[in-house]
């Protein structure tokens, strides 16, 4: 959608595995964050599920 907005941060440094199931909720180092700031309701779409680790640099 254009215009919308759109929710950026950095949730993990070099070495820091992290991933979201469902789309919504991240977990780093197998430990879910608060993001408190970000909007979960059965409206809004959900991002794609990934499981990553992030590289050195």
């Amino acid at each position: 959608m254009r215009g919308a907005p759109v929710l950026q941060r950095v949730i993990g440094l070099g070495g820091d595995h992290v991933e979201s199931r469902d789309g919504t909720r991240v977990a780093v180092n197998g430990k879910e964050i608060d993001e408190p700031y970000v909007k979960r309701d059965g409206f809004a779409p959900a991002g794609a599920p990934y499981d990553v680790t992030v590289p050195e640099g």
